[in-house]
């Protein structure tokens, strides 16, 4: 059976989609390096192991917390961001070896952002015709987006270098030769966004920037479980309470 390749426009997605964050991202300064976002490598134990999710709330809870800084330029010592990471570390329910599903991560995240009154509220996935704007929404009002590929199931029967979802490098940036060069295939792992170009998204993971296909994560969204095993964490500020005025009879 031959497999369909949807467009960009057929899978919902608009090319002429711009979006960033308005700060800069977080950048740990560490053994002479300056990374882009944190990597669970740094650790050992767990976190090593299967702590994708909390890096990557760590750098988002980071960044929302230190956005507002006079001197926001995103940049932090290891021994500042180690010690943030263990802290945040006893508000996730890391499962042993299996790290966390994306549903369990983003209740954490909730209980979080509730409890640090930060104006936020967040919950797990969004539709597949909806990925595109809700990505954008959230990268225009200011906040990394978290997102989870699953397991792929769907892929069991696929070779070990192509079960996943595929990570590129742009090379040549702003020549003529500029393009996108996949490298790495990964599934079951936490990464975060921080731009949007057309169907291109850029993601920090392992320290490191990649770039996605927009169009590539929503074909695993429908075939992975419908949204419930790959999928985004949609964060959205809280709506202020209503105010009512009160008349004394």
């Amino acid at each position: 059976m031959r497999r369909r390749i949807l467009t960009p426009e057929q899978a919902g997605l608009s090319s002429m989609q711009h979006a960033g964050l308005k700060n800069s991202y977080v950048s740990v300064e560490r053994g002479g390096r300056t990374s882009f976002g944190g990597s669970q490598n740094w650790f050992g134990g767990m976190l090593e192991k299967c702590g994708c999710g909390i890096i990557s709330a760590a750098d988002i809870l980071w960044y929302l917390e230190n956005k507002t800084s006079a001197e926001r330029t995103g940049k932090v010592f290891f021994d500042q961001y180690e010690k943030y990471v263990r802290k945040l570390r006893k508000n996730f329910l890391l499962i042993p070896y299996r790290g966390m599903p994306g549903f369990l991560m983003a209740v954490c995240f909730d209980i979080y952002l509730r409890r640090r009154h930060l104006g936020y509220r967040a919950h797990w996935g969004t539709l597949p015709g909806r990925l595109q704007d809700t990505v954008r929404e959230m990268l225009e009002d200011d906040i990394p987006v978290p997102f989870c590929v699953g397991p792929c199931l769907h892929q069991r029967f696929h070779k070990n270098n192509t079960c996943g979802l595929k990570l590129y490098e742009k090379r040549g940036a702003g020549t003529n030769t500029e393009e996108y060069v996949w490298t790495k295939t990964v599934r079951s792992h936490f990464m975060t966004m921080t731009g949007l170009d057309g169907d291109r998204v850029r993601i920090s993971s392992w320290g490191e920037e990649y770039y996605i296909s927009l169009k590539e994560l929503a074909d695993l969204v429908r075939k992975d479980g419908f949204g419930l095993f790959t999928n985004i964490i949609s964060i959205r500020r809280t709506r202020p309470k209503k105010l009512y005025l009160h008349y004394k009879l």
